[in-house]
């Protein structure tokens, strides 16, 4: 049977995607293994000011490769390349609120390259002892542009339109080069491992932003991590296992542009311990765990500094920075088996001191940006319970599900309140898309040998959009469907996703951006894709 394939698929919205895997071997000790993937789509926004449906399109090309060397039987090496290049659309909001129908003139874009190698190797100093390392380099480049404006520059000469503040046009584009280098290198034993890790990172920014309020602006961001880290894993008993492990790392940053200039370097450490033990066909773990996310620099705050209004300059050069989060996570899991079914219950418990969470500020008095930044609360808790279900009705219907619960809550947090032009601290406030509660379910039929049918069906409750406004997104439900048939050679699947076509938004924005409503405060809403329909056929050879 061979390994090499290739794959063709069709879908709604002039979508197709084709891709290829192939296995060689290059010689005795050395083999290779290459797949390609490119994916199109016009996407699901129709833009009615430009007469085009392409806005909102889909254009990924991802190419990958691994060399595989074994040197001899206790030593071998893989060689991965990874070549990205996606050419995507953002046209996602309206000043009308009109859904899947936008009427920019200058719409946005989303793109990146992506040019990266890794060299891997495993080198098998006894039975029981190895060294793992692994040699990682990338070179990123991301340019992302948006519309401000959201329409056309006439939107105001129409004579039954009345714009008191007059309009604006403004797009801004933020060009990103970014370099990365990291080396992770371990000692594994049977019960323990031990290891370094290394990373450089080397971020330029190019911001031009052009229409009413033009503003340039280049900057440079240099991250540098280094790490030790151990784990032991001893074996207690034949039904016992421990886990304990320990972290300590230095970060430090370095960050300018033509109007601030910051460094700082800080010591993090991280720990976890945990047990596990087993009985009959049940497993029961404990984990502990303290983490730390190491703060940075708000560089959207600090390249507006000078194009924003006095009155809010002391508070983006106060937000240059955000501090390191801390996590405080306790987790108990039981694993059991009973009458055919498999069941996992987790509880976790998660204490964050100081978190970082995404804010905005807008300024409607000059510039009429809108500024999103990190801020650190003082803290915030969260807990819930988590149910993945699996059972086998017979030797044909077989059930996957999952339910979670959580409740949330964050403490004191500053934000500004569009809607009273000045500053506020958030107490107590549910922490942003952390819906109460969220299932899914996933219904198989085995039709025949070579064929089955499935069934899912996902939902969440509504949730807070966001920290600086009181508005909550909706409850959703939906139903996907998909059918498959596999034989040795070919694996044919036709698939429906959202097949109740149920409208339902993804994210939301709230601040003025209409000058037909003297720029009033709204919310703007994005959606998430309607029906789609297709077919994907996979062929080996």
């Amino acid at each position: 049977e061979s390994d090499n394939q290739w794959s063709y698929g069709l879908g709604k919205f002039n979508s197709y995607q084709t891709g290829a895997i192939f296995n060689t071997s290059l010689s005795e000790n050395i083999s290779s293994r290459t797949s390609i993937q490119k994916h199109y789509s016009d996407g699901f926004i129709s833009n009615d000011f430009l007469n085009r449906k392409n806005t909102g399109k889909f254009d990924e090309l991802n190419l990958k490769t691994y060399i595989f060397w074994n040197l001899n039987k206790d030593n071998n090496l893989k060689l991965t390349l990874l070549h990205v290049d996606s050419d995507n659309g953002y046209d996602a909001f309206s000043l009308g609120n009109t859904g899947f129908n936008t009427q920019s003139d200058q719409p946005g874009y989303d793109r990146q390259k992506i040019n990266s190698f890794s060299l891997s190797s495993i080198n098998q100093l006894s039975e029981d002892l190895k060294i793992e390392s692994k040699l990682t380099s990338s070179d990123i480049k991301l340019d992302y542009g948006l519309d401000e404006d959201w329409t056309d520059q006439d939107i105001c000469t129409p004579q039954e339109v009345t714009c008191n503040w007059g309009s604006f046009i403004g797009f801004d584009r933020y060009q990103r080069d970014r370099n990365d280098m990291s080396f992770d290198m371990r000692i594994v034993g049977e019960e323990f491992l031990a290891g370094i890790y290394f990373q450089n990172q080397d971020t330029h920014l190019d911001r031009n932003r052009t229409g009413s309020y033009p503003a340039v602006l280049n900057s440079d961001y240099y991250i540098k991590r280094r790490a030790i880290y151990s784990q032991w894993n001893p074996k207690v008993s034949n039904n016992i296992n421990l886990l304990l492990g320990a972290r300590l790392e230095n970060f430090s940053d370095s960050y300018n542009d033509t109007n601030i200039q910051s460094e700082t370097s800080d010591t993090l450490y991280s720990a976890e311990t945990g047990m596990s033990f087993s009985f009959d066909d049940n497993e029961i773990s404990l984990l502990a765990s303290r983490s730390i996310k190491p703060g940075g620099v708000n560089t959207d705050a600090t390249s507006n500094i000078d194009l924003v209004n006095e009155s809010f300059r002391d508070e983006l050069l106060d937000r240059l920075r955000y501090e390191k989060e801390v996590l405080t996570n306790l987790e108990f899991i039981f694993k059991t088996s009973y009458l055919g079914s498999n069941i996992t219950t987790t509880w976790f418990y998660n204490h964050r001191e100081n978190p970082q969470f995404e804010t905005f500020l807008y300024d409607h008095i000059e510039s009429f940006l809108f500024i999103g930044y990190q801020a650190n609360a003082n803290k915030s808790k969260s807990h819930g319970l988590e149910i993945e279900f699996e059972k086998s009705l017979n030797d044909s219907f077989v059930i996957n599900s999952a339910l979670s619960f959580i409740d949330s809550q964050i403490n004191d947090l500053r934000v500004y309140d569009f809607d009273q032009y000045g500053y506020t601290n958030i107490d107590s406030k549910e922490q942003p898309r952390a819906a109460s509660y969220q299932y899914h379910i996933d219904l198989n039929y085995k039709i025949s040998e070579n064929s089955k049918t499935s069934l899912q069906i996902e939902g969440r409750d509504d949730y807070e959009y966001a920290y600086y406004f009181n508005e909550r997104s909706k409850n959703i439900n939906l139903v996907h469907l998909s059918f498959e048939y596999r034989n040795e050679l070919v694996t044919f699947t036709a698939w429906a996703r959202n097949i109740l076509d149920k409208e339902y938004p993804i994210h939301a924005l709230y601040f003025g951006n209409d000058p037909r409503d003297d720029y009033t405060n709204n919310l703007y809403t994005q959606l998430g894709e309607p029906r789609n329909i297709g077919v994907n056929i996979k062929h080996k050879f």
